[in-house]
């Protein structure tokens, strides 16, 4: 049963009954249902149909792409993001050149503690081996400083639109 789906006496003795037996929770899901305005239903429209659309990221102001970042040339944005951007980018080495998704993340505003994502962003997928995940080639700073990762270049659709297409519903996900 979810909580926003119950209305007056019925939600008052589902919270009362909650209150009893976990009151942590009962705190918790009150200041989620007082939280949403009156009528609105927060969690029963998919997360990702609360992002703005990809026009109006393009619309923000962004420095125009670098023409390179480390070893990697810049081909074109592909995606963007709250942690950065991703480029279409071309590894130039002597014996070979290949594709790469270049994500350059934003660069963190100065606070110690702001590193700590960027980091796990960098982290996280060296430590992943699937063949569903885009590999993590390198890992590294830009001249300006900022953190970016080379990951294997997957032709396709990014994530929102896949799931947009196809009308995906998070299935047993509780949303």
């Amino acid at each position: 049963m979810r909580a926003e789906e119950l209305e007056g006496e019925e939600r008052t003795a589902w919270l009362a009954q909650l209150r009893r037996e976990e009151p942590t929770l009962a705190r918790e899901v009150e200041e989620l249902l007082a939280a949403a305005p009156a009528g609105e239903r927060r969690f029963a429209t998919p997360p990702w149909e609360r992002l703005p659309p990809v026009a109006a990221l393009e619309g923000e102001s962004e420095p125009p792409a670098p023409e390179r970042v480390g070893p990697y040339r810049i081909v074109r944005e592909i995606g963007r993001g709250g942690m950065g951007r991703v480029f279409l980018a071309e590894q130039e080495e002597a014996e070979f050149r290949r594709a790469v998704a270049l994500k350059v993340l934003h660069r963190p505003a100065g606070a110690a503690d702001s590193l700590r994502r960027p980091r796990a962003e960098a982290r996280i997928p060296a430590t992943l081996q699937h063949p569903g995940i885009a590999r993590l080639y390198d890992a590294g700073r830009g001249e300006d400083g900022g953190l970016y990762l080379a990951l294997e270049y997957v032709e396709g659709d990014d994530l929102l639109s896949f799931v947009r297409r196809r009308a995906l519903q998070l299935g047993g996900a509780g949303w």
